[in-house]
């Protein structure tokens, strides 16, 4: 057999090689819906799991709570993996807004390391829980917040007319953020910064 004769049998059975290697990658497209060696969660999806955190139980749970992101975001320990549980019906400025780094250590001060209850209301679209946390005490991390003046009556998500109450008492005596005669809602700020104002 001539060296011809012999690279062509080569480049048949590579091509072939790549022909078996292709149908094999689309057989397991077809059965788990990603590609070949591709992560499971693709690593774009928001809503993608994550091996350190649980997914938000239906109904009420207890756990510790083991962080405090900001005002409104907490992690607790559920089934030994953080749920990260986002406060219903209110919002507490951001960090980097007037009083965001105060509503996060008020909540520091009052959550980290106790066992709280969490009723789950429903789930966002980044799979945190969306709920309303009870303290030690009985009251709700959620009114707390807003009656000191660390955060504001989410009037787009919530109907809750007890928040709104709490929310006209903490302006009238100008507790917290109210202190400012005109502070900026938090979702008016983030607005703006997804659209690239400058102004805080």
């Amino acid at each position: 057999m001539n060296a011809r004769s012999k690279s062509g049998r080569r480049s048949k059975a590579a091509l072939a090689g790549l022909v078996v290697a292709a149908l094999a990658g689309l057989a397991f497209f077809a059965l788990t819906g990603r590609a070949p060696f591709a992560p499971p969660s693709g690593g774009t999806t928001e809503k993608a799991e994550r091996p350190d955190r649980a997914k938000a139980p239906h109904g009420r749970f207890e756990g510790k709570v083991v962080k405090v992101l900001d005002g409104d975001t907490i992690d607790v320990l559920y089934d030994g993996k953080a749920v990260r549980v986002r406060l219903a019906g209110v919002d507490c400025p951001e960090k980097r807004q007037a009083f965001g780094n105060k509503a996060k250590q008020r909540a520091a001060e009052l959550l980290f390391g106790e066992t709280v209850a969490v009723e789950v209301e429903t789930e966002d679209r980044y799979g945190r829980a969306i709920g309303v946390v009870a303290l030690p005490g009985g009251e709700t991390l959620n009114e707390l917040l807003v009656r000191e003046g660390f955060a504001w009556w989410y009037r787009q998500y919530s109907k809750d007319a007890r928040l709104g109450a709490l929310e006209a008492e903490a302006r009238e005596t100008r507790r917290g953020l109210w202190v400012d005669p005109n502070p900026k809602p938090p979702w008016e700020w983030r607005r703006e910064r997804r659209h690239g104002s400058k102004r805080d």
